[in-house]
């Protein structure tokens, strides 16, 4: 579990929990991907938020038919979907940050940090 957030009110606290951790490394998150779920305090009543869905741009790459099964020619991720960083918001809305839209940054990208 990481990013606890009380709710305005104070009723609730938002968290991301990581599926399975087994085998995740620095470069390379659980393959489970995280999700965010929500905690009643006084309750204990937990309720997930998020679902393990990517949605990418289908016509930005030649994908397969699950976004993560290795298919010969074809697009895939290794990892799940990360929903990570909830932060309420007025009104009773959530926001909080995700890849599922599978957003990757150019190779040079993700060994530097010199990306302009």
């Amino acid at each position: 579990m990481t990013d606890p957030t009380v709710s305005f009110d104070g009723e609730w606290v938002y968290y991301s929990h990581f599926h399975d951790m087994k085998g995740a490394s620095v470069s390379q998150g659980p393959a489970g991907g995280a999700d965010i779920y929500k905690i009643h305090v006084k309750t204990k009543k937990i309720v997930r938020l998020t679902q393990q869905v990517f949605t990418p741009n289908t016509g930005a790459a030649n994908w397969s038919k699950d976004y993560r099964t290795s298919e010969a020619g074809k697009n895939h991720f290794e990892y799940g979907v990360f929903n990570t960083g909830p932060c309420p918001l007025p009104g009773g809305k959530l926001m909080f940050t995700s890849n599922r839209n599978g957003f990757k940054p150019p190779s040079a990208c993700r060994t530097s940090c010199n990306c302009s």
